[in-house]
């Protein structure tokens, strides 16, 4: 725990840093692996493309909330075992933001790895402005871990001083306690065990931990996300970890429900407040629908907009000297009005949240607009991101060959 950094300072492509893993900053990003999307212009639910991790990495990108990108799928047209290799190049050729990889084994590890590095501009210029992390194993719980793939992997991104993190996660009343202190204290002691494993072979490894939990529903027989106990032990996990000085990684906007619907948005503003409210650091699985199983880019978007709410209630009331001050209530005095204080037009667009896609409008205004549901905001805002945004990623010929040669010697060596 000693060796372990407290901080780590995360970049975009562009050198800058925007990310500092530590304390109880939050950041949001996507999740990964869902192996079903629908289909942005039929709705239909199918397996998910390298079109699709591309387009939600596109959208990820100008979504001004989202922090970090991670797959948000599992992709169908290209062999399995690839998986991390080509998503973890759809992520870097569509956004600029920090990428979080997460590999199948070793092998697929080096692969992504160089070429992250090569995105980067070469391992030294990744080392001095990281932008690449990576989810790397996660426990068999209760109390295992997959020895010869976790641990290569462990290993192989401490050598190369990868930021990374190897989840406990927690299935409430299946393979973990159903009493959530006893399912708190066994991810905790999961946890600690892969850190020990990081540090113990090098010490000073950036590293960061990781609490998920998911409830085990005795109606459904499912795993779900998005519920009160999901919340609760999230919360006390980035507690102990605050406690113990370690950066961590928090879930927010992942949820049971299968359609971007009310039951959605639910879902996504109690995780996703909550999660900002506990402080944790990085806080992933947004995009997640049907507990992992799917997605659609309107979830995203709409997600968007509440992660602006949590913020907004995150950051709270500012107490001091000047927003304390008498002047302007004794100024305006008895019956006046706040509208053309200068004190208003100083302070409203910092203290009030403005949104973006809830509409705050009279029934008249929206009946003489174009009366639009909100669900048909959010698409139409989707909609033209995928359109006309431009992620500024302008790779040069000599590094888009290379990226070319990595694919295609591990399409050779899986015979695809």
């Amino acid at each position: 725990i000693k060796s372990t950094p407290s901080h780590l300072d995360i970049y975009n492509r562009k050198g800058e840093k925007v990310i500092d893993l530590g304390g109880t900053n939050s950041y949001y990003g996507l999740g990964p692996t869902n192996p079903y999307f629908y289909d942005f212009e039929t709705g239909e639910r199918r397996r998910a493309l390298y079109s699709d991790c591309a387009a939600a990495s596109k959208l990820a990108d100008a979504l001004p909330e989202i922090d970090f990108l991670m797959s948000l799928s599992d992709i169908a047209d290209k062999p399995a075992e690839l998986n991390d290799l080509f998503t973890t190049r759809a992520m870097f050729e569509n956004s600029t933001k920090p990428i979080i990889g997460i590999p199948l084994n070793v092998t697929t590890l080096k692969e992504a790895a160089e070429l992250a590095a090569v995105a980067c501009g070469g391992w030294d210029a990744f080392h001095a402005k990281p932008s690449y992390l990576l989810l790397n194993g996660q426990t068999s719980t209760p109390l295992r871990t997959e020895e010869a793939q976790n641990t290569d992997k462990i290993f192989y991104a401490a050598d190369k001083m990868i930021p990374q993190v190897n989840t406990s996660y927690i299935q409430i009343g299946s393979v973990a306690p159903v009493v959530l202190a006893s399912a708190i204290e066994m991810a905790i002691a999961e946890g600690l065990f892969q850190l020990a494993i990081a540090q113990t072979y090098r010490p000073g490894a950036p590293y960061f931990c990781t609490l998920i939990s998911g409830t085990f529903d005795m109606k459904t027989t499912r795993t779900c996300y998005g519920t009160p106990e999901h919340c609760l032990c999230e919360a006390a996990g980035a507690d102990v970890y605050h406690y113990l000085d370690i950066p961590t990684m928090g879930t927010g906007g992942a949820v049971s429900s299968k359609f971007v619907d009310e039951q959605l948005a639910i879902e996504q503003s109690m995780t996703l407040l909550m999660a900002g409210l506990d402080g944790g650091n990085l806080i992933h699985n947004v995009g997640f629908m049907e507990d992992g199983l799917v997605s659609h880019l309107d979830s995203l978007t709409m997600a968007n907009e509440i992660i602006g709410y949590a913020r907004r209630i995150r950051r709270g009331i500012t107490f001091n000297d000047e927003t304390t001050s008498l002047e302007t209530i004794a100024e305006i005095g008895h019956g006046g009005e706040y509208m053309t204080a200068d004190q208003t037009f100083d302070y409203f667009e910092d203290e009030v949240w403005y949104p973006e896609l809830i509409d705050r409008a009279s029934y008249a205004k929206w009946e003489t607009g174009d009366k639009r549901t909100f669900n048909e905001r959010v698409h139409d805002k989707t909609a033209q991101i995928l359109e006309s945004h431009d992620p500024g990623v302008n790779y040069s010929p000599e590094v888009v060959a290379e990226m070319d040669r990595i694919c295609d010697e591990a399409l050779k060596r899986v015979g695809a």
